[in-house]
Order: structure tokens, then C-alpha cells, then sequence
């Protein structure tokens, strides 16, 4: 007996992990590639985000000459064409950006040297290519959950609060939806790299070798390249180390080392710089907004819409981040010591959560389009359980813990619902109100 719970305990985060990426599987292979359904797996924002691959491997046209012929003409469904192409002074570029397109790459090689050694077609949209890019969302989507554990592990969490955090993470929010069916758009792989990012951070907080810190660096010039604003990253490092102390060493010990000091600040230029080189060979410029007229307006923020609408409020779709944010604020609160990690740790995560909230929710379209719920705040969640595992992990009455348990699991059902409600079409893409929110909610 003694020989199995030994061996139980070794084993039980990976089996945690198999159980959340077999469900995550099945439930993408059953709405995503039943029948014709992989022919329509890239869309909208996704389209762009992919074209790139294509662009170079088959195509050899970063000016996107393909885009008439592939988009338009051979479009699966006539009404998801989706025009992606900016055009700037002449010159074709593409609306978004390319790191989504290099993470997903190694993946599409694969299904494309598959296709050549079968003989079939090399066209960068056929069903094995369909196949791999499912195949690259489940990686960075378990990539991210096992990244989250090793990083509590560095932050000695409890196991069994690190089962809750995966579990949590991997179900109880809307980075499920955007593995298993939309997952040509950038949020999965965001998800992935910020959590390497995280771990990078934390493994140099606790160990202090230069390639951890290296490690994050990378991962944060993939993250900006996914989508630039998410470089807001930089600004949970205080999260990330815990408590004051660990900040202060860790800075005192990364600042007295010049190379390194160096190296993490040009290699995610370097990376970032991807883009710029795309820019020059595309329009001669090494800068292009393409973007036109939309953009940031930091006057009129629509904070409480981005919180709290029918129409896509992160606390509506999402309720698992009002948990963490709640019971968060209420630790910091209820602190018995002003300068206890708990408070340093939850006062950081609060901080880095309002600048998030502040920034996202001043794009001139709040709502970010088409999406299940908040779709922009998908490669946050990472901050989120960290911060949720201090809470949890902090010493206090048995029955709080119990109540944050129990408020976990109905978030993982509520959101497992809600994804098929979404999928089925009973919530709507863009048009919901609180009517049919709550009409919605009764039927299931």
C-alpha cells in the first residue's frame, strides 16, 4: 500500500494532465474535425495568423498574391472570407502579426513533409495541416498547464492545491474554448509562451542561473511578436518572485551580471525584430501600422463593460477570475501581516490586474469582436492561478479552503457548458444581452 501511494504521488500531476488533454482532444476532434469541419478550422483573425506559413512554405509571396486564388476562390464557406490583407502605399501586408504563425510552424512542417512523402497535396490548407495546427494548440495548452504546476512547485504550493490550479486552468475558463475549436487564433499559443515566461522568471527568482532568466527573455519576445500588447508581462515580475525579498535579491543579483543584463534585453528585441524584417520585405519600410484607424483609447476606458456585460464581461463568461480577484483582494485585506508574502504576492497580482484590465479595455472595441467571452484576457489566466495557489496555500480556516474548492468546480462545469452552449450556437458570437444570458442559463 505504502509502495502505491508512493508511487501515486510521483505520477498524479501527469495524470491530472493526460485526463484534462484527453478530454481537451476528444471534445476538439468531435467539433472540429467531424465531416467538413477541419475545412473551416481557420478563420477570421485566424486566417491571418496562419497565412503566413503558407506564405512561406508554399507560396514563397509574403506580399500574399495567393490571397484571391486560396481566400476567395477555394474558400470552404463563402461567408467566413475574411480580408486580412492591409494594403499600404501600394504593397500588400498582412493585418496581423507573425508570431502565432511561428509557433504553430514546426507543426505545420511536419504535416507538410507528410504530405510529401504521401503525395498529397502541399497546400498548406489540406486536413493534415488541419490536423497539426489542433495538434499545436494542444501542446501550448498542456505546455502552459505543466508550466503552472513546475512554477507553484519552485513556489512550494501544496500538491493538492497545485491539482486544483491545473484543473482550474485547464477547464474552468475560456482558454478550453480556444484549444478545442478556435484555435487558428492566437490566445492558446500567448497562453503557452507567457507560461513559459512565468516559469523562466520564477526557476531565476529561486535558483539565479542566467538561463532561466534567458529562458523568459525568449519567451517574452514571442509573446510581444504573438501580440505586442501583451508585453505587459513585464509588469507581474513582482508577482511572479512572491515577496519583496526575492525581488530585491533577485534584481541585486541579475544587475551585477552586465552580459546577462544585456542579453535579456536584446534577445527579445532580436525576436520581436521578426516582424520589422516582414515589414522591409514586404513595403521597403521597417514600420507599418496595420492596423488603419483602429486603436487604444486610454481616455474612455470601458472597464465596466469589460468586466461585467452580457455582451462578453470577462466576471460573466469567466466567473473563475472573480473568485481569484475576490478572494485575492480579501486576503490582502484580512493580511495579519503587512509585510507577509501573502500580501505582497495578492497587492502585485491586484496591481497587475487593474493595469491589464485598464489597457485591454480601452481598444476602440472593447469587446474584441466574435469570441466566447473575454477572449484578450485568455494568456492572463497563468497570472491568475499563481497568484489564486498563494491564496489558497496560505494558512487559514479549513472551510474557507473548502468554499474556494467548491467555487473551483462549479466554475469548471459552468464553463464546460457554457463552451458547448457556445459551440451550438445558444450563445450567441456577438450579440448577447442579459434576457437571453439568463434564458440561456435555465434551459441547462
Amino acid at each position: 500500500m505504502k509502495t502505491f501511494l508512493s508511487l501515486f504521488k510521483k505520477i498524479h500531476f501527469h495524470l491530472v494532465l493526460i485526463a484534462i488533454g484527453t478530454l481537451a482532444f476528444y471534445q476538439q476532434y468531435r467539433v472540429s474535425f467531424n465531416n467538413d469541419e477541419w475545412s473551416k478550422v481557420v478563420k477570421v483573425d485566424g486566417k491571418g495568423y496562419y497565412a503566413y506559413l503558407p506564405a512561406v512554405f508554399v507560396y514563397q509571396d509574403l506580399n500574399f498574391g495567393f490571397f484571391e486564388k486560396v481566400e476567395v476562390e477555394g474558400a470552404a464557406d463563402p461567408n467566413q472570407i475574411y480580408w486580412y490583407i492591409y494594403n499600404y502605399e501600394g504593397n500588400r501586408t498582412n493585418k496581423y502579426f507573425a508570431g502565432t504563425a511561428l509557433a504553430i510552424s514546426p507543426f505545420f512542417l511536419m504535416a507538410h513533409g507528410y504530405c510529401y512523402l504521401s503525395g498529397e497535396e502541399m497546400s498548406g490548407f489540406s486536413f493534415p495541416y488541419m490536423f497539426m495546427l489542433g495538434m499545436a494548440a494542444l501542446f501550448y495548452f498542456l505546455l502552459g498547464i505543466h508550466l503552472l504546476r513546475k512554477t507553484m512547485e519552485l513556489a512550494a504550493v501544496r500538491p493538492w492545491v497545485i491539482v486544483l490550479c491545473m484543473l482550474g486552468l485547464g477547464l474552468s475558463s475560456n482558454v478550453y474554448y480556444y484549444t478545442v475549436r478556435e484555435f487558428s487564433m492566437s490566445h492558446v499559443y500567448s497562453f503557452g509562451w507567457v507560461s513559459i515566461f512565468v516559469f523562466g522568471v520564477k526557476s531565476f527568482f529561486v535558483k539565479q542561473h542566467w538561463k532561466h532568466l534567458l529562458l523568459a527573455a525568449f519567451a517574452l519576445g514571442m509573446i510581444i511578436l504573438i501580440r505586442p500588447v501583451n508585453g505587459l508581462v513585464v509588469f507581474a515580475i513582482p508577482l511572479i518572485a512572491g515577496s519583496f525579498l526575492v525581488l530585491k535579491t533577485g534584481f541585486n543579483a541579475y544587475i551585477k551580471k552586465l552580459p546577462l543584463v544585456l542579453g535579456t534585453l536584446l534577445l527579445p528585441v532580436l525576436i520581436a525584430s521578426i516582424q520589422l524584417v516582414i515589414y522591409k520585405i514586404q513595403t521597403g519600410q521597417w514600420w507599418v501600422y496595420s492596423y488603419a484607424n483602429e486603436g487604444f483609447n486610454f481616455s474612455s476606458p470601458e472597464i465596466f463593460n469589460f468586466l461585467l456585460s452580457y455582451k462578453k464581461g470577462l466576471f460573466v463568461y469567466s466567473p473563475i477570475s472573480f473568485v481569484i480577484v475576490l478572494s485575492t483582494l480579501l486576503a490582502v485585506i484580512f493580511s495579519r501581516q503587512k509585510l507577509s508574502s501573502v500580501r505582497f504576492q495578492g497587492i502585485s497580482f491586484l496591481a497587475f490586474f487593474a493595469l491589464i484590465v485598464y489597457v485591454l479595455s480601452s481598444w476602440w472595441m472593447w469587446f474584441y469582436g466574435g469570441s466566447f467571452g473575454s477572449r484578450v484576457m485568455v494568456e492572463f489566466y497563468p497570472f491568475f492561478f499563481f497568484a489564486f495557489a498563494g491564496v489558497i496555500n496560505a494558512k487559514k480556516p479549513v472551510y474557507l479552503q473548502v468554499g474556494l474548492v467548491v467555487l473551483t468546480l462549479l466554475c469548471i462545469q459552468l464553463n464546460l457548458v457554457q463552451t458547448q452552449q457556445y459551440i451550438s450556437g445558444a450563445i450567441h458570437w456577438v450579440d448577447m444581452d442579459k434576457e437571453w444570458y439568463w434564458r440561456i442559463f435555465r434551459l441547462y
